[in-house]
């Protein structure tokens, strides 16, 4: 499995991070992630803040 890792902040490098897993664990991970995404669409907006090259705005949790 690759995930894309994104660094935040200052930095915005991007790195391929590799794991070794299971078929069966693979489809357990995207099953369970799954269900949390489906549990976060009826949450309310959470409010945050990005910081991007030393500007801070708020950001909802909906914003891509």
């Amino acid at each position: 499995m690759k995930l894309l890792v994104c660094e935040t902040g200052k930095r915005e490098g991007k790195f391929e991070v590799w794991a070794d897993v299971e078929a069966s664990a693979a489809k357990a991970l995207g099953e369970s992630l799954a269900a949390v995404a489906a549990q976060a669409d009826e949450l309310p907006p959470v409010h945050a803040f990005r910081v991007r090259r030393g500007k801070t705005t708020a950001i909802s949790r909906r914003q891509k």
